[in-house]
């Protein structure tokens, strides 16, 4: 077996800083995110039910899609789905607008939505059986982005409170076979995860009444964790958008921070980014 080469520190730096990222699809947000998501890592991105989780994935498998020149990675999405039916109305609505703005590159909308596979798990044990099937899948197609949405969703059915050693155990393994995936082939990986409170929430869920799902042993396979909230005043009938706001909770490569976006018919953007289309 050929061991890995040794890297100095500043070796090490310097891989990172010139390692492709994966475009959000908003040039502000990807500046806060130092360019998009890390492509040899695992992605977390966690917070209430319509925060904007399952909206930002979708957005991915589009923008995934790409070129490397124009900040995707010229290849397909595997979308895991664990909970309920697959957004396909709200996918095509998104990429008919990402086609809009992509004429040159993309000659139809079926063109992007036939280049997204989606696999249905309703288990834990269907989970790991699709992991360890990944290595083969990604050897006999394009897939340079894997979602999971949600993780915690098949955890928290399969296991009581009295199994925690069995479901850490069962976490660990899927997070170190995800690990060995986008670390060999620079696949990005993104698990949507759900939240647990920690006290009674008054406005909200924020980082102080509520905490990613999964526990300890999960967090510490994490590379990069996202923690979305929506505003406290946020009311679906107005005529604009309320603010989401996206927090880096922690990243190898980037501070502490938080900055609003917004959702809007075309997609997930910055509340910096105008768009003239009408809001959802």
């Amino acid at each position: 077996m050929t061991l890995p080469s040794v890297q100095t520190a500043l070796q090490t730096w310097q891989a990172g800083v010139s390692r492709r990222r994966l475009s959000i699809g908003c040039p502000e947000m990807d500046a806060r995110l130092g360019g998009g998501l890390l492509t040899d890592g695992i992605t977390e991105i966690s917070g209430e039910s319509g925060a904007g989780k399952t909206q930002l994935s979708l957005q991915l498998c589009l923008t995934v899609q790409l070129p490397v020149e124009k900040g995707g990675l010229g290849g397909e999405a595997l979308y895991v789905s664990t909970e309920c039916s697959f957004p396909s109305k709200r996918l095509m609505q998104m990429a008919t607008a990402f086609r809009e703005t992509h004429q040159m590159i993309f000659s139809s909308v079926g063109q992007l939505t036939d280049r997204i596979c989606i696999e249905h798990v309703a288990s834990s044990d269907g989970l790991t059986a699709l992991i360890d099937r990944l290595p083969q899948m990604t050897s006999q197609k394009n897939i340079k982005l894997i979602i999971i949405d949600s993780l915690a969703a098949v955890f928290r059915a399969d296991f009581d409170q009295n199994e925690a050693v069995e479901k850490a155990k069962a976490l660990l393994y899927i997070g170190r076979k995800l690990m060995e995936i986008t670390r060999r082939k620079s696949i990005p990986v993104v698990c949507i995860n759900q939240i647990t409170a920690l006290k009674p929430q008054r406005q909200g869920p924020t980082r102080s009444s509520s905490s990613p799902a999964l526990g300890l042993a999960w967090s510490h396979v994490v590379t990069v964790r996202l923690f979305l909230t929506k505003s406290a005043s946020t009311n679906e009938a107005e005529a604009e958008p309320t603010p989401r706001v996206m927090e880096i909770v922690f990243a190898p490569h980037l501070p502490q921070d938080r900055f609003e976006f917004q959702i809007t018919k075309r997609g997930v953007f910055s509340t910096k980014t105008r768009s003239p289309t009408a809001y959802i």
